[in-house]
């Protein structure tokens, strides 16, 4: 549905982008733009502007749309310049080259509004229910998605809060007060972690808070340590959860999740699972 409603937008978008790739890059990065337009068929535009990291571990070059969009091609460059690895293939099989096109050209028609609102109402893992709805409302998708939720946005719309729900202060203090019953915070570590939501039409009739807390560090970078989502009329909680390792801790355990709705089974590769609790 997306490929339709975008292809215009495409055209005009295409045209009104001019783009180059930096005059004082690394040689390396001219050689993997140039690879993946005639391996992976990247068009040259696009090539041009995507983000290329090193991975001193793997020693390849990891391709990205955008610095907040997961890597999705990765090459190997040999000391005389010669491309020894890649994974366009897997890309051409496993991608759609218009979406990929479609994605790019409209994230980035985003990104001005993005940052205007975000020199205007902080950063965009702060916004609340009602300013990531106004951005909803005007783009259709999240700011910054990555590609995968830009087309496979599960969570359903975000909205304001209607008649009959939680107010978004309600919500707050219904998530602050699972975090100090149900996870190793204290009253002073509460107030001095920042928190951002969103309200999500699930169904036609079922409504969803998400909020997210964050720890920000002194350069301002923000940092997930909660997550709760509950239900947008009871606030009863579907599910939250910590973000991060405890002392001691190498993976998160049972104790890093909770619900009023689920239990949590681990499953043989050490993730846990959701399963609704008996009545």
């Amino acid at each position: 549905m997306k490929k339709i409603c975008y292809g215009s937008l495409l055209m005009i978008l295409f045209f009104c982008f001019t783009f180059s790739a930096l005059a004082d890059e690394p040689p390396e990065h001219a050689i993997v733009r140039r690879h993946i337009v005639e391996h992976a068929q990247i068009p040259e535009n696009i090539a041009n502007e995507v983000i290329i990291t090193f991975d001193r571990d793997s020693r390849a070059y990891k391709v990205s749309l955008f610095d907040f969009s997961y890597p999705f091609l990765t090459v190997q460059v040999s000391d005389d310049g010669s491309i020894y690895r890649c994974s366009c293939n897997d890309y051409s099989d496993s991608y759609d080259v218009y979406d990929t096109n479609a994605y790019f050209y409209v994230m980035k028609a985003s990104l001005p509004l993005t940052e205007q609102w975000e020199e205007e109402y902080g950063p965009m893992e702060l916004w609340d229910a009602e300013r990531n709805a106004a951005f909803y409302a005007i783009f259709g998708f999240m700011p910054r998605s990555d590609r995968y939720h830009f087309f496979h946005d599960t969570m359903g719309p975000c909205i304001e809060p209607q008649e009959g729900h939680l107010s978004i202060k309600d919500a707050y203090d219904i998530a602050d007060h699972i975090l100090l019953e149900h996870f190793p915070v204290s009253q002073d570590q509460l107030l001095r972690l920042k928190k951002g939501s969103s309200l999500r039409q699930k169904t036609e009739n079922e409504a969803q808070y998400e909020i997210s807390y964050y720890n920000q560090a002194e350069n301002g970078a923000l940092t997930q340590h909660y997550f709760v989502a509950m239900d947008a009329k009871t606030g009863i909680c579907i599910t939250a959860s910590r973000a991060y390792l405890l002392p001691g801790e190498e993976t998160l355990n049972r104790n890093a999740y909770w619900s009023e709705v689920y239990e949590y089974e681990l499953q043989d590769d050490g993730s846990y699972m959701r399963v609704k609790k008996e009545k």
